[in-house]
């Protein structure tokens, strides 16, 4: 009778061994050995044509010139024919590609971020049609060295308004081997922005 009851036991506790290690291994095998293929982001087009934004259109269709805006105007348009020409080019499409991935990079390293994610890679980006309009533009602070005859410090303030175009896909690699694919669209931007040197 003791011989049946040991018996049965072990039976029972090697056959309780045999199922969690199989449960184990299948759930190994299932979700920690092969990534999820992640769904690519939707398609966008390569490089879309330039358009002028619609508020810069209106003030060049009714010849407006108040003196307030009419700086603010000239800027606008000279950074608009310059963005015309330049946005398609390997060279500023290498320049925001370096820059983001140096930003998310920072993110990754400067945050708590890094406790999930092994890496982030910027897969595309798309500058839109057009760059923000700048509704007003000002400067704050501004020093001059006098011995060098140049600029130490220059501050300016700007209002801007941007209507939507900029994406970027970005490759997320997490720790538990798997991938996700992440598409930011900027519908619409407004607000004040300094630049600082």
């Amino acid at each position: 009778m003791l011989v049946y009851i040991i018996v049965s036991f072990t039976c029972g506790l090697f056959s309780s061994i045999g199922i969690i290690g199989a449960l184990l291994f299948y759930l190994y095998k299932t979700y920690y050995e092969k990534p999820i293929q992640s769904k690519p982001p939707p398609a966008v087009k390569e490089y879309c044509e330039f358009s002028l934004p619609e508020s810069l259109a209106q003030k060049i269709k009714s010849k407006e010139d108040a003196d307030s805006t009419a700086e603010a105007l000239a800027v606008n348009l000279f950074l608009q024919f310059l963005f015309q020409e330049c946005k398609d080019t390997d060279k500023v499409r290498r320049f925001f590609f370096i820059r983001s991935n140096k930003e998310l990079n920072e993110l990754q390293t400067k945050t708590n971020v890094s406790r999930v994610v092994n890496r982030i890679t910027t897969h595309d980006v798309g500058l839109g049609p057009s760059l923000p309009v700048i509704t007003e533009l000002k400067v704050v602070n501004c020093s001059y060295d006098e011995e060098r005859s140049h600029l130490k410090q220059l501050e300016i303030s700007m209002v801007l308004d941007y209507e939507g175009g900029f994406y970027i896909d970005v490759d997320v690699d997490l720790i538990f081997n798997k991938t996700a694919a992440v598409h930011v669209h900027v519908q619409k931007l407004a607000g004040t922005a300094r630049l600082i040197s």
